[in-house]
């Protein structure tokens, strides 16, 4: 339906994301589950709405839960990138991130 209705279609380089102009508008659609380009450029942190921190959006067992303290909070966000590793990753990058 966006494609029909957009006035131009863009596809960001990095990760194959589709931006649709619309009168006014522009809408950009993340599919992570049909974009691997995505998941393996992905260099996010997200919250979820319990407190915890999701180095990876498709993967929920490495959640790491957050803490009150400034420095806790540091150190929670320091390890949370350590142990990110992507749900995809090419065969060639399995042993490391």
């Amino acid at each position: 339906m966006l494609r029909s209705k957009a006035k131009a279609v863009a596809v960001r380089a990095l990760q194959r994301r589709r931006k649709y102009f619309l009168d006014g508008l522009t809408v950009e659609v993340v599919r992570p589950m049909d974009n691997s380009a995505f998941c393996m450029h992905c260099k996010r942190l997200r919250i979820t709405s319990d407190g915890k921190i999701k180095p990876c959006l498709l993967r929920n067992d490495n959640l790491v839960p957050l803490c009150e303290d400034e420095d806790c909070i540091a150190e929670k966000l320091m390890y949370a990138m350590q142990i990110r590793k992507p749900f995809y990753m090419p065969a060639a990058n399995k042993g490391g991130y």
